[in-house]
């Protein structure tokens, strides 16, 4: 993976209420990469992506790679004790899709190997490393991203493939009781990504350019109903609420959140903007809700420890320095 633009500052996380008042969650010294050779290290000096909030919102799973490291892995953040634990070793971990109902294990993607992201094994392993990785499901296909419902419902999963670009952009639902039944549930010439199951399982929010532009939409998976169109004027990055009754979704230029009517048909309430969206932004869904529903973890930039230097008269300057050589 590249750093995806993220080295032009410092990363830190913070909680923002919906009315955008933030606080620094992330902005003291820990002794984090102690494993690997370094201890207190700050975690804004670290480039990171995907975090996930823990169902009893104590811990963030995020996928984490030092500037001094070349692999990206899974570790887990402690809010209370600001504290980084290392998960995964070279690789064997990446993306977090989601924790477990007790908030003791991530559940994250596992590739095959180091040097092919051609298959996946979705597995789960207690936060702390405790106990060694299980396995959930196989995919036999390059997931980008997935997520899942609760047991013996669904898992959904976006395919991206370079060899065939009419898989690119789909979404795959598998039932998670019998993987190998895996088939395209959202397949058509619009690209369809970032797919976000509902936490009972019914429903997948995802994002699509069906209509020219990105857009949220939220799809049944229990019936024929075709899609709702949850943002107007352009969305990504689609998050259920703990309760299921709201998505949040990023706007062109705020945070937004709609309130979704089940029924026949589905509609919207409404469409509430909650604060300005100046927080670090990659083609991810790089945030998460706490289970409070009062909060937003963000990634925020900090652009600190950097300056711009004026240099006047540069010739007489290169001439100073070639005098004293």
């Amino acid at each position: 993976m590249d750093d995806g633009g993220r080295g032009v500052g410092f990363l830190s996380m913070v909680g923002v209420t919906h009315g955008g008042r933030a606080r620094p969650l992330s902005a003291t010294i820990y002794d984090s990469l102690s494993s690997v050779g370094r201890s207190g290290t700050r975690l804004d000096s670290v480039f990171y992506a995907w975090p996930r909030v823990s169902p009893d919102g104590k811990r963030v799973a995020l996928e984490l790679r030092d500037r001094q490291l070349l692999a990206w892995d899974i570790w887990v953040y402690d809010l209370a004790a600001h504290r980084l634990t290392r998960l995964t070793n070279h690789i064997s971990g990446l993306r977090p899709v989601g924790w477990t109902p007790d908030s003791r294990g991530v559940v994250f993607l596992a590739p095959d190997s180091a040097t092919s992201s051609s298959t996946f094994r979705v597995v789960t392993q207690p936060w702390d490393g405790t106990a060694p990785p299980r396995e959930l499901i196989r995919l036999h296909l390059p997931a980008l991203t997935f997520t899942m419902g609760p047991p013996h419902g669904y898992a959904a999963f976006s395919v991206y493939d370079v060899r065939a670009n009419a898989q690119r952009g789909d979404i795959w639902l598998v039932p998670l009781d019998t993987p190998s039944a895996a088939r395209p549930f959202i397949a058509t010439r619009a690209y369809a990504v970032e797919p976000r199951m509902s936490h009972d399982g019914q429903l997948l929010a995802y994002t699509s350019n069906e209509s020219g532009r990105n857009e949220v939409y939220v799809r049944s998976l229990t019936d024929s109903a075709p899609p709702l169109r949850i943002s107007e004027g352009g969305g990504t990055q689609p998050v259920w609420s703990t309760d299921d009754r709201d998505v949040y979704y990023r706007g062109p230029l705020q945070m937004m959140r709609a309130n979704v009517a089940r029924g026949a048909p589905m509609s919207v309430r409404r469409r509430d903007v909650l604060f300005e969206d100046r927080y670090d932004q990659q083609e991810m869904t790089d945030y998460d809700v706490f289970p409070s529903g009062k909060e937003l973890l963000m990634i925020q930039t900090n652009l600190v420890g950097m300056h711009v230097g004026v240099v006047m008269d540069w010739p007489a300057l290169l001439s100073q320095q070639a005098e004293r050589r």
